[in-house]
């Protein structure tokens, strides 16, 4: 919730300064963040991971199994909050934006170990998982904006514009 609301505020900031590439930053982590939550609660279903808390041990599984206690692989927190840190990062060109938003993302995964929610191991492969989809969710982006036909409807100062774009 916390990154959906910082997103929207990206967002919101970019419509009032009219910034172009803070709204694309915005709109990449919601689709970054909406496609590795998808895979997410897949994985977390499909393996049924035990808990730490629960007392089991890493090595315990519960396949298909509904219940919070055996949703352990991978951590959400770490999914969602890399997939963000790394939409960010990519859009970014400051090294400082980089070591910041990658920084709060690791403090994110770190916690989740820290109050015995998840194994390191958990976090490990929700931050690799929430990287790899916001890498892939950038990359495509910017293939859909080097190559391809467009048509658009434009409306700026009272004209109107029907815009075709080819680029190859």
């Amino acid at each position: 919730g916390v990154l959906l609301g910082f997103s929207a505020g990206l967002y919101a900031a970019g419509e009032i300064g009219r910034n172009d590439a803070l709204r694309e930053t915005a709109l990449l982590s919601i689709e970054s963040l909406a496609a590795a939550s998808l895979i997410l609660w897949t994985i977390k279903v499909i393996a049924g991971r035990a808990r730490p808390y629960t007392g089991e041990t890493s090595r315990s599984f519960h396949p298909f199994a509904f219940k919070n206690s055996y949703w352990s692989l991978p951590s959400g927190h770490a999914v969602a909050s890399f997939s963000v840190a790394t939409v960010i990062a990519e859009q970014a060109e400051s090294p400082l934006v980089d070591i910041l938003a990658y920084g709060l993302a690791t403090l994110a995964g770190i916690s989740r170990i820290h109050d015995n929610k998840h194994w390191a191991s958990d976090v490990f492969f929700g931050s690799a998982l929430g990287h790899f989809v916001a890498k892939k969710v950038c990359d495509l982006n910017r293939r859909r904006d080097e190559s391809g036909v467009t048509l658009g409807l434009d409306c700026a100062g009272g004209r109107r514009a029907l815009t075709l774009r080819v680029a190859f």
